[in-house]
């Protein structure tokens, strides 16, 4: 059987608990470095008996003969009935290339055929192992998302023949199940009948939407029909205009009390930048006494780091704001990203930070500037424990995050501990 009477056109993705909170960005990430658009979502919760089911047809028969294979299905099976998941399927929408490759060795861009394409999922989900994903395929989803071989971030199917029968194990309702099949069909064959340039512009840009929208309109048959497309294309996205950020992105990092607030209002006076600080932002969260607010308030009181979906969620806002008033040259993110994950999810979801400014201070020194300050800010986190718990989650999450903006970024190290018009000598000459 060949690759093209077996390639149904979409693949089916998995985002295990592990990574479920970080599913907006990972999805973003697969569409932004490889072209695959959702087709389909829901959030699923399993039960042993229906996430065995779809691991052990997806295993190998000669680890099923043995005991430790069905060992090995009850451990998968564990992790993924641990929290909530995502189910989605995608389909990749954009010729290769125009899309950047996530393999550095990669000499050229694969053909848009099903085997290529296939070829190109399994590239972007990686090797099973997240640590020896990070080796060999740093940029693949389960480098960038998982934790360990179990807790692996994403699961998929291991073959295209084998992509349908976990459509339904997924979606177990026929009817879902017969519906994406056959959006999926209409689209492609929609994309795939060329033509003019008129008809090239349109299948690049709405076919697809459209599409799918027309297809989902017949399986619901509304009453008002051009009201249920025109609410689902607002849905979609399809009518919202592009995302618009600030040119400069630069992100502000160091120790607390090290300084990053003075020497950017420096920077926001001479350079017009704007200054957004998370934890201004998730201070201002907890003003409004939501459960959510209410939440970070009990983080801060503890030095502990917020979620970083909502942080990010809080900073995308903020920065598409600025990205509106056009007159700003750039954007000062202060205190962000404060672990890893945070920092690829940025990236994911917006785009890498231009530079990066780290403020080094000793710990006695942003001791004693922080106490100093406490006594007049106000504010919970300025007392001796709080302080320590900070320092101690600085340099257990923080410090890691430099290693990783190095690998990505320029990353300028500031001397902190002199006077502040001798430091801001140094930092605004990178403004310059």
């Amino acid at each position: 059987m060949t690759a093209q009477s077996t390639w149904c056109g979409f693949v089916v993705l998995v985002i295990q608990p592990e990574a479920f909170h970080r599913r907006e960005p990972l999805l973003a990430y697969a569409h932004k470095s490889d072209g695959w658009t959702v087709v389909e979502r829901r959030t699923v919760t399993w039960t042993p008996a229906r996430a065995q089911s779809l691991l052990a047809a997806n295993a190998d028969d000669a680890s099923m003969s043995e005991e430790s294979g069905e060992q090995t299905i009850a451990k998968q099976a564990a992790v993924l009935t641990a929290g909530r998941t995502e189910v989605v399927v995608l389909r990749r929408a954009v010729p290769a290339n125009e899309m950047v490759f996530l393999r550095e060795d990669e000499e050229g861009a694969l053909e848009t055929t099903p085997a290529g394409d296939w070829k190109r999922w399994l590239d972007l989900c990686g090797p099973a192992d997240p640590e020896e994903a990070r080796i060999v395929a740093p940029r693949s989803l389960r480098a960038l998302f998982g934790i360990d071989r179990q807790r692996c971030g994403v699961w998929t199917s291991r073959s295209m023949e084998q992509i349908p029968e976990d459509l339904g194990k997924c979606f177990d309702d026929a009817t879902q199940v017969d519906r994406i099949q056959e959006s999926v069909r209409a689209v492609a064959e929609h994309v795939a009948a060329g033509g003019s340039v008129a008809k090239s512009y349109l299948n690049a840009t709405v076919v697809e939407t459209l599409t799918m929208g027309l297809s989902r309109l017949c399986a619901v048959q509304p009453a008002r029909p051009l009201e249920w497309l025109g609410d689902y294309l607002r849905e979609s996205g399809a009518l919202q205009t592009e995302t618009r950020l600030p040119p400069q992105l630069v992100f502000v990092l160091g120790g607390p009390g090290a300084g990053k607030g003075t020497q950017c209002t420096r920077i926001v006076s001479e350079f017009g930048h704007w200054h957004v600080s998370a934890g201004d932002l998730l201070r201002a969260e907890v003003q409004t006494q939501s459960e959510q607010g209410q939440l970070i308030d009990e983080m801060i009181r503890q030095g502990a780091i917020v979620p970083g979906y909502i942080t990010l969620d809080l900073l995308r806002k903020k920065l598409v704001e600025a990205g509106r008033t056009l007159t700003v040259p750039g954007v000062l993110i202060d205190g962000f990203p404060r672990a890893v994950d945070q920092a690829i999810d940025f990236e994911c979801l917006l785009r890498p930070a231009d530079f990066c400014l780290f403020f080094e201070c000793s710990e006695a020194e942003m001791e004693r500037r922080l106490l100093e300050r406490g006594r007049n800010s106000g504010r919970t986190d300025d007392n001796p424990d709080s302080i320590r718990k900070r320092f101690r989650t600085f340099m257990e999450t923080t410090m890691p995050v430099l290693d990783y903006l190095e690998r990505r970024i320029r990353v300028y190290r500031i001397p902190a501990e002199g006077a502040i018009d001798e430091v801001y000598a140094r930092v605004r000459s990178l403004f310059l």
